[in-house]
């Protein structure tokens, strides 16, 4: 996966799928953050993170402290 297609799938993930109560719902959006979070590791850390933060929700966002 290149760089623009991962943060297309950042940016178009759901991160609330973790409250659905349709579980194909939830399934589905774990998945993609399985895909993500593997795509995001073959990254430099510092790149991985920046481009996680630019679209996840402020209390999904990575920080040093985390």
């Amino acid at each position: 996966m290149d760089l623009k297609e991962l943060e297309l799938l950042i940016k178009n993930h759901d991160f609330t799928y973790m409250m659905a109560d349709d579980m194909e719902a939830y399934q589905e959006g774990l998945n993609e953050k399985r895909i993500i979070d593997k795509a995001l590791k073959e990254l430099p850390e510092a790149q991985a993170i920046e481009l996680w933060n630019k679209y996840a929700p402020k209390m999904l966002q990575i920080t040093k402290e985390s």
